[in-house]
């Protein structure tokens, strides 16, 4: 099997190597982010299991809880059958390795010294013990993927991969605003961006109207309604939604979350007015929100006054720890003493 020098990278990576013939004989993929997990093993399976007889008789899947040494061993040291894989290799995938017992461990220890060149072993982890000897082995003679969920700032990132997988060019603007409707989880970002490409049919593009058409349902406007309400001082508005909200099961913990992001925001807000910035599109990209959700977070931060926010940011921050106890309801911690802030 081809190499590549690099041993930890992330999917789209793994997708490029993949595409020029590069693997390694042995790939860990690890972390709790399904929707890499999933594709990254889709990747490899596709990759390596290209006729009906690849998959019938060059391809193993293991579970590590319960695995035992024989099982794992006659695994990756078997021999490829009389017909030869098409890849030159077969595929031995070994999920939850990390619940596979101490003999699996010291056996992949001294396997990695000298794997297979016929066998290419997938092993995800929910987390890698760099520590442990076969995970040191994997990070030089093997690959290393790393599934997490994308920091606000990596989610573009994100956009080129999704648009490749499904065929649909989006817009930045329809991007970001999926990314905010999807809650900023990478697999429900995935799983919108699918029903928005159907909802399109043979469209080529994907714009806003799109995304609000099929992502924003009613709660979701609801909620970043509420948002909008507390912070622009609508006093009865925001009591009226946080109502129907928590009436309809909303969480209190995602509603302050969204709280949490948008006083943030109007905190950004004011840090780029004091360097003089203006124009939507540009504090767009300070706050981190679409051009068109902007005049809506201006129309909050120019009510706010510098004691106000100061203040805000300790009451937010007492409403959470007070709320992750158990204690109290966003309402009463922070709703109302806000609202008074506003209006004195």
């Amino acid at each position: 099997m081809s190499t590549d020098r690099r041993s930890s990278f992330h999917l789209p990576q793994l997708a490029q190597a993949l595409g020029r013939a590069e693997t390694r004989p042995v790939i860990v993929l690890s972390g709790e982010e399904p929707f890499q997990i999933e594709e990254a093993v889709k990747l490899i399976q596709n990759y390596f299991l290209i006729t009906p007889e690849d998959r019938d008789f060059h391809y193993e899947a293991l579970d590590g809880e319960g695995l035992s040494l024989e099982r794992l061993r006659e695994a990756v040291e078997m021999l490829p059958a009389l017909l030869e894989p098409t890849k030159g290799a077969r595929l031995v995938l070994c999920r939850r390795w990390d619940k596979a017992d101490a003999s699996c461990a010291q056996f992949l220890d001294s396997y990695l010294e000298s794997p297979s060149p016929s066998t290419c072993l997938v092993l995800t982890v929910s987390k890698m013990d760099r520590r442990k000897a076969w995970a040191k082995t994997v990070e030089t003679s093997g690959w290393v993927l790393e599934a997490s969920e994308p920091y606000d700032r990596d989610f573009v990132k994100w956009q080129p991969y999704l648009e490749k997988k499904f065929s649909k060019k989006i817009s930045p603007e329809a991007w970001m605003l999926l990314v905010e409707l999807a809650g900023k989880k990478l697999g429900t970002v995935a799983s919108e961006f699918q029903k928005v490409c159907t909802y399109v049919g043979d469209a080529k593009a994907i714009s806003t109207d799109d995304i609000w058409a099929v992502c924003a349902s009613a709660q979701a406007g609801d909620i970043f309604k509420f948002a909008e309400d507390v912070f622009a001082g609508r006093g009865y508005e925001a009591l009226e939604k946080y109502r129907q909200l928590t009436s309809s099961g909303e969480s209190e913990i995602k509603l302050l979350a969204i709280l949490l992001r948008h006083f943030r925001q109007i905190r950004l807000c004011h840090e780029a007015w004091r360097s003089g910035v203006t124009d939507l599109k540009v504090l767009g990209a300070k706050i981190g929100t679409p051009a068109f959700f902007v005049p809506a977070i201006l129309s909050s931060a120019k009510r706010y006054r510098a004691e106000i926010l100061d203040a805000d940011l300790q009451l937010l921050a007492n409403t959470d720890y007070s709320l992750k106890r158990g204690e109290g309801n966003l309402a009463d911690l922070f709703v109302m003493p806000h609202l008074s802030m506003m209006r004195s």
